[in-house]
């Protein structure tokens, strides 16, 4: 017979200001294989619950909205090992909106494992060892940032203190995605958002974050970014991959597509905007974005169209990757940025989840097709 899931809610009031963009109450419910009752609930956030497998797991969801099933939206919160017979932890407040916009996804915290699974390494190498990364939720973009998108904020941003680089951009229509923009001008475009929408900055140009980043080329690191603000930011490349397979476990591409041989054979001309011959003489350009069909998190073109820049400075993965694998934001310091995802003239290989590329940050290789999309934390 199979194990009972049974899911328990319990609703508290959430104390928010006037201008916070967070629900006024959520709605808590726990998942286990066996019975599982909420116990109790304190003012400091503290949820307690009984749960009589106490080798197996749980997860802890939430929603604002009781309403059908096609307003519900219950997202995962927290999950973990269920270590006794009582259990307590603080139930995670998502600051963002909940549910979140139309335009973007809940990836739900918990772990994954980054790199390609099918391969021999030596180090060093570009996609392994493979390693598992704990992510906590975070919001991302369900398609690439358009040219409509990029031209409201920018019209917004430049009279607001902020400048952006020259950019010649392509003949596309307002919902194709940009590219060829500078890693530079992505980042601070994330900052113009922020503000656009009234959320605070993620990016600034001093380690005390008291300098918004608006102006110029700074080659920031680790420290100039606040990590628990819930602005927009470029997603790092734990989080992009993660993003990309979907809630599959090592599938190649961002749908089922198991290895280890003959990978090319899962992808075709209906999954994605990639080139067919391999040598990028047959790409027709860019495709509107959300043309082909979303992966299992609800997002397109993880894989072609156009690569995506991610925040993180390139470098081969660390051998053993045994450390920093907890909301990993990559080296502190760097030449090149590293770039996800492949385009419209990169052949069927270069669209794996897996897959790395790099490029310098000031002016962003027109044969690569970059451009973004913005990621939101809800830590």
């Amino acid at each position: 017979m199979n194990p009972m899931i049974v899911r328990i809610c319990i609703l508290t009031a959430l104390m928010i200001s006037a201008a916070s963009a967070a629900p006024d109450r959520l709605f808590y419910r726990i998942t286990a294989n066996t019975n599982t009752t909420i116990t109790s609930w304190t003012p400091d956030g503290t949820l307690t619950w009984i749960c009589a497998d106490t080798n197996g797991s749980h997860t802890i969801e939430a929603t604002s909205d009781l309403g059908n099933s096609s307003t519900c939206f219950w997202g995962t919160v927290a999950y973990g090992v269920n270590t006794g017979l009582v259990m307590a932890c603080t139930a995670p407040k998502p600051d963002a909106p909940f549910p979140p916009e139309a335009s973007s996804v809940l990836i739900p915290v918990g772990d994954f494992l980054m790199g390609d699974i099918y391969h021999t390494y030596s180090f060093p190498d570009s996609e392994g060892p493979p390693h598992t990364v704990h992510t906590s939720a975070y919001y991302i973009d369900s398609t690439e940032i358009t040219r409509s998108q990029w031209d409201d904020v920018v019209g917004w941003a430049t009279n607001n203190g902020y400048e952006f680089d020259s950019i010649s951009w392509p003949d596309t229509g307002t919902n194709f995605p940009v590219y060829d923009v500078s890693w530079y001008d992505s980042v601070k475009w994330c900052n113009a958002r922020s503000e656009k929408e009234g959320f605070p900055p993620v990016y600034f140009t001093n380690e005390t974050w008291t300098s918004v980043y608006r102006l110029g080329q700074y080659d920031l690191g680790n420290s100039n970014v606040n990590w628990t603000a819930h602005g927009y930011r470029l997603p790092t490349e734990a989080e992009w991959e993660k993003a990309a397979r979907g809630g599959l476990y090592q599938n190649h591409y961002p749908w089922s597509s198991p290895g280890p041989t003959n990978a090319s054979s899962y992808i075709t001309a209906t999954n994605a905007n990639y080139s067919l011959d391999g040598t990028g003489g047959d790409s027709t350009g860019t495709t509107a974005v959300a043309t082909f069909s979303q992966n299992g998190y609800g997002l397109y073109d993880m894989a072609g169209n156009v690569r995506e820049w991610c925040w993180d400075y390139w470098d081969y993965y660390p051998d053993p990757a045994v450390n920093d694998l907890v909301d990993p934001t990559g080296p502190d310091s760097g030449t090149e940025r590293a770039v996800r995802g492949g385009s419209t003239i990169t052949q069927a290989d270069d669209l794996r989840c897996s897959a790395r590329s790099n490029s310098f940050p000031p002016v962003a290789n027109p044969y690569y097709f970059i451009g973004f999309r913005c990621v939101r934390s809800c830590r």
